[in-house]
């Protein structure tokens, strides 16, 4: 299926939206007198990220031809936390059952890849 700068503009404003819950729950953690420093860190990057992919999905076709790198940028950042958070919970810092989280790091690494490469192709920029 090829995407449009429409479809993607779509996935970009519903990750944004899901994501920025997901952070919020993670920074609410931090900031509970049990948290630790590594969920409020962990939150308040989710929350700049999750804010980038709403702004990238309200402005994607302008990005696209003016700023492709911050799009770029911004994916690959998303895949590294979502790498980092799996690194948390097999160290413990996060609970949860690792098969679990070991499925949704896949998931969430396999959506960012579908939306940087067609992010790469809309912009004409699919082979670098």
């Amino acid at each position: 299926m090829r995407e449009t700068i429409r479809s993607l503009r779509a996935y970009f404003i519903v990750i944004g939206l899901i994501s920025l819950l997901s952070s919020y729950g993670v920074l609410a953690r931090g900031l509970k007198p049990q948290g630790n420093g590594a969920l409020l860190i962990g939150g308040v990057v989710g929350l700049g990220l999750s804010i980038m992919y709403l702004y990238m999905g309200v402005r994607l076709k302008f990005l696209l031809t003016n700023n492709l790198g911050l799009v770029r940028g911004v994916i690959l950042a998303v895949m590294a936390i979502i790498v980092v958070n799996f690194l948390f919970h097999m160290a413990g810092i996060e609970p949860g059952p690792l098969g679990a989280e070991a499925v949704i790091t896949g998931i969430g690494l396999l959506i960012n890849w579908y939306l940087l490469r067609n992010v790469l192709r809309l912009a004409g920029d699919g082979d670098r």
